[in-house]
């Protein structure tokens, strides 16, 4: 089953509509109109493990302070779960992806705060 079309984010509390743009047999993806944004949607699996991958990506101007020269970039936030094909079902993978997203949102996003700071 796929994702519905389109898909919608919010970032900054600016939310996003990203139509389907591309359907491969492996990866679905949506996209801003104008391009800056794109969630990218790729289940895989192997003969012993099962991989599901959810990127965020946006295309970023970046000025130079010193040169004042700008240039297009970009960053993106990657979710991989990995797993056994047998012996952890949907459930047990999702109970343990709300665990790692609610310790990283607890207190205002206090500990993805400190991962994107570079803490360990």
């Amino acid at each position: 089953m796929a994702f519905t079309d389109p898909q919608t984010v919010t970032v900054n509390a600016i939310a996003r509509t990203l139509p389907r743009y591309l359907t491969g047999t492996t990866v679905g993806t949506f996209a801003s109109a104008d391009g800056v944004t794109k969630l990218t949607i790729e289940p895989s699996a192997t003969k012993a493990r099962r991989s599901n991958k959810v990127s965020l990506r946006e295309n970023v101007i970046i000025v130079d302070p010193i040169t004042g020269l700008s240039r297009s970039d970009s960053h993106s936030i990657t979710v991989i779960s990995n797993r056994p094909l047998t012996g952890v079902s949907d459930t047990v993978a999702e109970q343990l992806a709300a665990a790692l997203f609610t310790y990283l949102t607890a207190s205002t996003n206090q500990n993805l705060k400190k991962e994107l700071g570079n803490e360990n």
